[in-house]
């Protein structure tokens, strides 16, 4: 697999005797565009763009947008995606904010950004926020309704990482009355999404169905690196059998 589960697959692969391998870093840089399709498509409204040029070219005047370089940007872990989130949206001349718990609290900065140790200080002082942690039952819902409160009026959230980390019903509700200005998802609490999804009515929100990964790059990396492991085990267990 390309990514880390969540915590009960392994007891339950564990006691069937499975062999459980990850494609490590194969879908990382994918999911890193991705994010960043869903932030620029936000700062630009190209959505809206594409209607405008569709339907009333007049209102080309009314188009609101801005540059990612005015905002900052807290980025919820630092692992594999969340360090090239961190790079690329510093060059686009972000400020950069990095919340992950593997840091101790000693610890002030890493990569030339600052490491903020209280989420809630960070989303505080943050008007994007992009989601990239396993989902855990520390994790479940971390976004809820309070924490969505504490970032500034006219924010924006990504989230590529696991549905259930955000809360759903609270970010539908607070893009409803403009707290959350624009919101995007690749993934969702129950996937495929139900049609009774409250995101599905949010208001400006894009989703995507859990397809950050699946770019041509990505999925002939996944598949090498699962060769390559599938060679290492084989040869491991003919070594064994021969002991």
């Amino acid at each position: 697999m390309g990514s880390v589960r969540t915590p009960s697959m392994w007891p339950c692969a564990r006691s069937r005797n499975i062999t459980v391998a990850i494609a490590s870093d194969a879908n990382a840089q994918s999911v890193v565009e991705h994010t960043f399709m869903f932030m620029l498509n936000m700062a630009k409204n190209s959505v809206y763009m594409d209607q405008v040029v569709r339907s009333d070219y007049s209102q080309r005047t009314n188009i609101k947008a801005f540059d990612l370089g005015s905002r900052t940007l807290l980025v919820l872990g630092y692992g594999r995606i969340g360090t090239r989130v961190a790079r690329l949206a510093s060059a686009f001349g972000m400020t950069v904010l990095v919340c992950d718990e593997k840091f101790d609290l000693g610890v002030s900065e890493v990569d030339g950004f600052e490491i903020i140790h209280d989420l809630d200080e960070g989303l505080a002082r943050s008007t994007f926020l992009t989601v990239h942690i396993p989902l855990t039952d520390k994790s479940a819902n971390l976004i809820d309704k309070d924490r969505l409160l504490k970032m500034p009026k006219g924010s924006y959230l990504v989230n590529c990482a696991r549905g259930g980390i955000v809360d759903e019903q609270a970010l539908t509700e607070l893009t409803q009355s403009g707290h959350i200005a624009a919101s995007a998802f690749d993934v969702f609490s129950v996937e495929p999404i139900t049609v009774d999804n409250p995101l599905l009515s949010a208001k400006n929100t894009q989703l995507s169905p859990h397809a950050a990964a699946f770019t041509a790059e990505s999925l002939h990396r996944m598949s090498y690196q699962a060769h390559q492991i599938y060679v290492i085990i084989s040869m491991r267990c003919s070594q064994s059998q021969h002991l």
